[in-house]
């Protein structure tokens, strides 16, 4: 089997340092130090329990290595580190594990210098914030991010699922919820599927674009789906190999590579563009 290139896995030494909780004790994440056997990162952690959240990690790795292939701005480095249950457990009370001993995979990426957008803005409504509005809608990647949350059926890109790392610029965070939600069974997997685009809605309602050279522009973009997909498919098949069954497997690859194909008439589609 083809050894991982773009995410390291680690052992449980590699872990170093606790350092805080998430801010708004977001689910079961951290901020940690390890090292990769050169040198120490800043990292964001990440534990998905296996009974809510069952697909979360292996969404989080489909969808980190295609950004990456599309060229879209995310994490730099991403590592899953097997940590023991036992210290997991003595950092978030929250947790119990029946085996202190097991091993418990965390995923890690490089923090982000940046800060979410709820902290520059008032976005109880985001519709109602039309500076939020305009500073996201001339980010260069907006429209390509709109692209990408389509492919991968995408249902939850909140403005908490971005980082604003400068004025027009953001990186993207949090890909739990691809391929519809984090809890998807293989039968749900059906590439046709209508699935809401949240980062469409937050820019255009339910509108679509007002200029017919974004959709164009999307579309084309849109044509780079397989592309990606191809560039890194032997690192994704190791990780879906240890992470998935046979049938969720083969559910998973056909609905990626399925939506790459019908990618353009599925942004057609949405915003109302001739093919």
């Amino acid at each position: 089997m083809t050894r991982p290139k773009k995410i390291t896995l680690l052992n449980e030494q590699s872990y170093r340092i606790f350092l805080s909780h998430a801010p708004d004790g977001i689910g079961h994440n951290h901020q940690a130090i390890i090292n990769d056997g050169h040198q120490d990162h800043s990292v964001f952690a990440s534990f998905y329990p296996a009974a809510t959240h069952p697909k979360s990690l292996v969404n989080e790795i489909t969808a980190y290595l295609l950004a990456m292939a599309l060229g879209l701005p995310i994490a730099p480095k991403a590592f899953i580190v097997l940590v023991k249950a036992g210290y997991l457990q003595s950092i978030d009370s929250r947790l119990a594990f029946p085996d202190q001993d097991d091993l418990i995979p965390l995923w890690c990426t490089c923090s982000i210098p940046g800060s979410s957008p709820k902290i520059h803005y008032n976005l109880k409504n985001v519709h109602e914030n039309p500076v939020f509005i305009a500073d996201i809608s001339k980010w260069k990647h907006v429209l390509d991010t709109v692209v990408f949350d389509e492919w991968l059926g995408n249902s939850d890109r909140n403005v908490g699922n971005l980082i604003r790392t400068g004025k027009h610029c953001y990186t993207l965070i949090d890909h739990e919820d691809i391929a519809i939600h984090r809890t998807w069974q293989a039968d749900w997997l059906e590439p046709g599927r209508k699935i809401q685009n949240l980062l469409a809605y937050i820019l255009w309602t339910d509108r679509g674009p007002a200029d017919v050279k974004q959709v164009n522009e999307m579309m084309y973009f849109s044509e780079s789906a397989m592309t990606a997909n191809i560039q890194v498919l032997q690192e994704l098949v190791y990780w879906w190999k240890l992470l998935l069954d046979n049938n969720e497997l083969t559910a998973l690859h056909r609905f990626i590579m399925k939506r790459a194909t019908i990618c353009p008439s599925l942004i057609a589609q949405r915003f109302g563009a001739l093919l």
